[in-house]
């Protein structure tokens, strides 16, 4: 009988040091992700004031733009990092990247849209297709422009965003 209570005893004692050290392990993940992206956070940060820095002058425009992407990769998946795609798309096209551009300014209306944000995607959407008709780039610019206006009819659109996004979607198609 006495085998048996320390065997149980044994058995509480062994569980309860697993549950505490397994809590304890779990505790730690937490706070090293927690300091992960905290410093994701920092380095995005000081890569941002770089690039709104460079961005004072033309001629590091180029410069600007690559920081602002590097910045939004940094952030990862949020909205912050759209604003910082938009950045790098609009410099890089200032500067004659037009493909890079294009890639930047589909990215941020891809995250965009996965943030809920419907009107800055359509109108990201739009910029990259109409770099893309500029440069010939018909089929990006059809398949870019078709994302925006499906997003245009979106309920979540106020009537004159919808108005507004409507007669870009206008323009794009008479250019």
């Amino acid at each position: 009988m006495m085998m048996k209570r320390m065997n149980w005893g044994g058995f509480s004692a062994l569980a309860l040091t697993l549950t505490v050290f397994g809590a304890s392990a779990a505790q730690a993940q937490a706070i090293s992700d927690n300091s992960d992206e905290s410093q994701r956070a920092e380095q995005a940060y000081e890569l941002e004031q770089q690039a709104k820095v460079a961005s004072q002058s033309v001629r590091d425009f180029s410069r600007a733009a690559y920081l602002y992407r590097q910045a939004a990769e940094a952030r990862g998946d949020s909205p912050e990092a759209v604003e910082d795609l938009i950045m790098a798309g609009t410099l890089a096209y200032y500067v004659g990247r037009k493909g890079q551009a294009i890639s930047d300014l589909a990215q941020a209306g891809d995250q965009a849209l996965a943030w809920g944000d419907v009107v800055t995607a359509a109108e990201s959407f739009l910029d990259a297709a109409w770099i893309a008709q500029a440069e010939g780039r018909n089929d990006r610019a059809l398949e870019l422009g078709r994302k925006a206006e499906r997003l245009s009819n979106s309920p979540l659109i106020q009537r004159g965003e919808r108005v507004a996004l409507l007669s870009r979607i206008a323009e794009l198609q008479d250019g």
